[in-house]
């Protein structure tokens, strides 16, 4: 309010406007400078971590059971990278949330006839008695009799079941 007061007055005791907007703006611009910038939060280097994140503890991570399957270390580019893109700090705490979303790497060996290791999920149809006979008898190729029931994708396995129905009925 005593700023009020101290605004330039016309003859008739009223606030002179321009004069007003003069002052509004010189006080305006000296609380301006009296403030202090607020400091800039400056996105970090992923090499200027080292001192937050170590080997050390990355060793401790990649023991702990909590993380088994996950290459820590390869998880720890990914959140280096992303934080650089977003400008935020890849602190050891972001860097734990980091791996408790991450999934673990399942390894998957493939054999020489580029199937996996992993054995197959049963997928298709129940295994028909006299399948082996029916295909000895009416297969081109009579080693398919020798081959087990899985191992015909399930199309095959559907053809057979019907044609051996047909035969039946």
């Amino acid at each position: 309010m005593d700023a009020v007061k101290a605004l330039p007055r016309r003859s008739d005791g009223k606030v002179d406007p321009k004069a007003a907007i003069d002052c509004i703006d010189l006080l305006f611009a000296k609380e301006l400078a009296s403030m202090k910038p607020k400091a800039k939060k400056t996105p970090s280097v992923p090499g200027q971590t080292a001192a937050q994140i170590d080997d050390a503890w990355l060793a401790e991570l990649e023991m702990n059971p909590a993380y088994v399957g996950i290459d820590v270390r390869r998880e720890l580019g990914k959140m280096q990278a992303w934080s650089v893109t977003n400008k935020a700090l890849p602190t050891r705490r972001r860097f734990v949330n980091w791996l408790n979303k991450a999934t673990p790497n399942a390894v998957v060996q493939v054999n020489g006839a580029g199937q996996s290791s992993f054995s197959r999920p049963v997928v298709g149809i129940p295994e028909p008695m006299g399948w082996r006979q029916w295909a000895l008898e009416n297969m081109s190729d009579p080693a398919n009799a020798q081959r087990p029931w899985s191992s015909f994708e399930r199309p095959a396995q559907e053809y057979i079941t019907k044609e051996m129905k047909k035969v039946t009925a």
